[in-house]
């Protein structure tokens, strides 16, 4: 399927491949949402980028599991990460589990955070 440029539905080319987004652009996506994202998962995101070339080295395409500088763990299933951690007792807020992969370099990951259920 070619793209046509006279069809504006269409993505142009520039769509697929976003720009990073800025630290300013998080701060301000943040103040918008009126919620700023909990102190430790920025840090499990910071610890993460730090780690990630070491990580792709050793274990591409598994998941890892960080809570603030601390990495709680890593698993080829993010469903078990996320089992380990509640069951230390985190909350939704305390800690980040991603993908280790070479797109982290270039975008920032933001996470939605849903209401915990009620156990």
């Amino acid at each position: 399927m070619s793209t046509n440029p006279a069809n504006t539905n269409q993505p142009a080319e520039t769509d697929l491949f976003p720009r990073p987004i800025t630290e300013e652009e998080v701060r301000e996506l943040d103040a918008l949402l009126g919620e700023s994202v909990p102190p430790l998962i920025a840090g499990g995101r910071k610890a993460f980028l730090r780690d990630l070339p070491q990580l792709l080295k050793t274990h591409r395409g598994w998941c890892v599991a960080y809570s603030g500088d601390r990495r709680l763990g890593i698993s080829r299933s993010a469903l078990k990460l996320y089992d380990e951690c509640f069951r230390q007792g985190l909350a939704r807020t305390e800690f980040i589990v991603l993908d280790v992969e070479e797109s982290h370099f270039y975008t920032h990951e933001i996470e939605i955070l849903t209401p915990e259920l009620d156990e």
